[in-house]
């Protein structure tokens, strides 16, 4: 299932944070698939206030949505 890391990272919000990572960005769906949760907004609303990231959301036009991830600034 998750055959797109070369390393299974540990817990949910380290694969989050890879996924938002990827320079194409990551949608809804794949969060879903990869976490696994059945609700992936919570997981970027947690990683945002409890990790201090910034998620930004952009419409494909299509009816679906890519997220990117930056991390805080040290």
């Amino acid at each position: 299932m998750l055959t797109m890391f070369k390393k299974k990272p540990v817990g949910q919000m380290a694969r989050l944070k890879v996924l938002l990572t990827k320079p194409d960005g990551t949608t809804a769906a794949e969060i879903a698939r990869y976490l696994p949760t059945t609700s992936p907004h919570s997981k970027m609303a947690r990683l945002e206030r409890e990790h201090m990231w910034t998620v930004l959301r952009k419409d494909n036009g299509n009816g679906t949505k890519q997220y990117f991830g930056k991390p805080p600034k040290k």
